[in-house]
């Protein structure tokens, strides 16, 4: 409500241009909702879900087939999230990445295809408020009058305690989340409810099957038959094979909307916002074998804007994506070198774009010129033996609040992340948030950066040419249990200075705490290189190692080259394991 349009377009560029029917239904009803309650009690946004892959046919290689990479992004820890296995079976050779409890290879290849994952956002949850029959609480009200309540009795068993009985209500449009969560209770107005809508809540959740069936695919044709029983959570899946073929698919279960884009919630009794089912898999996104030679995503919008099916209003933003395309797009040929390079590459297109922008600017104080000096002689790359990244990422970080805070308040301070279409432009002196002239953008943006050397002189001392980006940018790996113990997480945990940011392909997301406010908590925990020509040439890496236990040798080893962008091999078939004595039989008991 705070927000003019101008300024939702500067943070938001992919909100809808027009839900106006929608928002008139909604002016009176959110003025009745409790937002600021709501806004207290949702928990603080925790690190991104972000990922990278490519994948580039054989034209355009120098083995003649096709190299496909993938590097998810998750938040870094001690054991870290993925494990590598290479599982072998009769007619069943797969090697990549596993996870804990699952029995599976999640990401990689099995002798004939590889695949990659990066998450779509894909827009597969909605929330509805309903009515309450004022004249029967077991009922709600609809445009063709009260219905009853959906209720059934779930018993979670609990050691050492009584079980604990939930009573789970539910209307035609989805499960009442009021009843158990504490925000949207508070949220709700009097005489309502807050549902639900999830694609999810089917009968039975096919997405393993679906796993396993593509883990088992020999072709395009298998893969995408077994990604028919894709349901959720969304991914952008690139593909290669053997035979030289290269595509792309986004399975899901994703709801054909009556009205809306899911983006706010809408009043559930009228009829027309209803869903109306959902996407049929052949209308979802796919591609196969492009002319261009090349698919890639990093969690951008997977289709262009006027895709006839809503995939996702909250896309990350281009500018890896683009960076990838650049540098596939650079040369005429690509080795396992060059993949290897570019998952490494550490150049921001957000700092380039600005950069000009910056360093235009007349200094205010000396220390000032000084900064914008160092600006001027830096590409863009952040590397963790430089200052400029530190220099840059600090004025960002100091310039979004401020802008944010003539229109938010006081609540802008939470809101302190990168928003570049809003940066930009107070920039170029045109922000929405900055008031009436070119000359209040200028005045915040060079305060910012007096604020940002503040803090950083605080820190690191005066002379900025001596401070470094991996001072600062320093993955830390803990153990989630044992980090909470004074003296052992000092023995078992470390640090690692990285290089990377938000913005970069060697995703380096410096969202740390106050203490420790640009550490690097969110990136690749796993690496991959899947060579068409030769997959036991593939590489591989994931962070800190192997072992999950803290005594180990191999408890953090993997960690400093997966920092240095090294990979390695996992080694040979099952017959040259055997060959080299590492087998371990374990026979069931009789």
């Amino acid at each position: 409500e705070r927000l003019n349009a101008a300024q939702r377009a500067e943070l938001w560029p992919d909100w809808p241009s027009d839900n106006s029917v929608v928002l008139n239904q909604l002016t009176a009803l959110y003025r009745t909702l409790d937002l600021d309650r709501l806004a207290a009690a949702l928990p603080a946004i925790g690190p991104e879900r972000a990922s990278n892959e490519w994948v580039i046919a054989g034209a355009r290689t120098t083995t003649g087939r096709p190299f496909l990479v993938n590097d998810p992004h998750l938040g870094l820890n001690a054991p870290g999230q993925w494990y590598l296995a290479r599982l072998s079976a009769p007619g069943l050779d797969l090697v990549g990445a596993t996870a804990a409890g699952v029995p599976a290879v999640l990401l990689g290849h099995n002798g004939r295809i590889a695949w990659g994952f990066t998450t779509t956002n894909g827009d597969s949850n909605d929330l509805f408020i309903e009515r309450v029959d004022p004249a029967d609480p077991g009922r709600y009200l609809t445009e063709a009058g009260s219905e009853a309540f959906e209720i059934r009795r779930e018993t979670i068993r609990v050691r050492g305690q009584d079980d604990v009985t939930l009573t789970v209500r539910a209307t035609r449009n989805g499960v009442v989340l009021s009843d158990f969560n504490g925000p949207a209770q508070a949220s709700a107005p009097a005489g309502h409810v807050v549902v639900l809508a999830s694609t999810r809540f089917g009968r039975v959740d096919t997405t393993p099957r679906a796993l396993f069936a593509m883990q088992s695919a020999r072709n395009w044709d298998e893969f995408q038959a077994a990604l028919r029983d894709w349901q959720a959570p969304m991914q952008n899946i690139v593909y290669a094979d053997v035979d030289g073929n290269i595509g792309f698919v986004a399975p899901a279960l994703l709801p054909l909307r009556g009205r809306g884009d899911g983006s706010v919630m809408l009043p559930g009794w009228i009829e027309a916002n209803r869903w109306r089912g959902t996407v049929p898999f052949e209308a979802l996104p796919r591609a196969f074998n492009p002319p261009s030679g090349r698919l890639a995503n990093a969690n951008n919008r997977p289709v262009p804007p006027d895709f006839p099916v809503q995939i996702t209003a909250d896309p990350d933003s281009p500018y890896r994506a683009q960076r990838i395309v650049e540098l596939l797009d650079a040369r005429a040929r690509h080795d396992a070198a060059s993949m290897e390079a570019m998952l490494a590459d550490p150049v921001s297109r957000f700092a380039r774009e600005i950069l000009p922008l910056a360093t235009r600017r007349a200094p205010v104080s000396p220390r000032a010129a000084a900064a914008l000096a160092l600006l001027r002689d830096w590409d863009g790359a952040m590397r963790r033996d430089l200052p400029q990244p530190l220099i840059f990422t600090a004025w960002m970080r100091a310039l979004a609040p401020a802008l944010l805070r003539g229109a938010l308040g006081d609540g802008a301070g939470d809101l302190g992340r990168e928003y570049p279409a809003m940066l930009r432009a107070a920039f170029e002196g045109r922000s929405a948030f900055c008031g009436a002239s070119a000359a209040e953008c200028g005045a915040l943006v060079d305060a910012a950066l007096e604020r940002a050397l503040d803090g950083l002189t605080a820190r690191y001392g005066a002379d900025m040419a001596r401070w470094r980006w991996g001072d600062a940018h320093v993955a830390r790996f803990a153990h989630p249990v044992f980090q909470r113990i004074p003296v052992v997480r000092d023995l078992i945990g470390f640090r690692i200075a990285t290089d990377g940011d938000f913005f970069t392909i060697n995703r380096g997301t410096p969202r740390g705490d106050a203490e420790h406010p640009f550490a690097h908590v969110h990136g690749a925990g796993y690496r991959a290189i899947y060579d068409l020509a030769d997959l036991d040439r593939s590489l591989f890496v994931a962070t800190p190692g192997q072992s999950g236990h803290p005594l180990s040798r191999h408890w953090g080893d993997l960690a400093q080259g997966w920092a240095d962008g090294r990979h390695f091999t996992i080694a040979g078939s099952r017959d040259a394991l055997a060959a080299r004595g590492a087998v371990l039989r374990l026979v069931p008991a009789r």
